[in-house]
């Protein structure tokens, strides 16, 4: 299994506008990418796309922005366009990946 295919089901549920579009260009940025061995490796090859695909970590601690602006992301549909929510992807969409991970691997 590659490390694209955990990102074959969408979430049920995004943050914001611009998770999205980030959910699909990690997929293509993953793409071909064999599962890594362990819980801990796949989240930081995750962490490591995120931060390639998107320009900043996605790290989160209270009281700090949750939600950054990503040009690359909007496509005009209105004033959260392009927005990412760094909150999402530290607490749910990677966790979730990694879950996954974890599933197809048996760890």
């Amino acid at each position: 299994m590659n490390l694209d295919e955990l990102f074959e089901r969408s979430p049920w549920q995004w943050g914001l506008r611009g998770d999205p579009h980030v959910w699909a260009a990690m997929r293509e940025y993953l793409r071909g990418r064999p599962l890594p061995d362990d819980a801990f490796a796949t989240r930081r090859v995750l962490e490591e796309a995120f931060t390639e695909v998107v320009g900043v970590a996605p790290q989160w601690l209270p009281g700090q922005d949750e939600a950054i602006p990503v040009a690359q992301f909007r496509t005009g549909s209105g004033i959260s366009d392009g927005i990412v929510s760094l909150h999402y992807w530290s607490c749910t969409a990677i966790p979730l990946l990694v879950d996954r991970a974890g599933a197809a691997k048996g760890w």
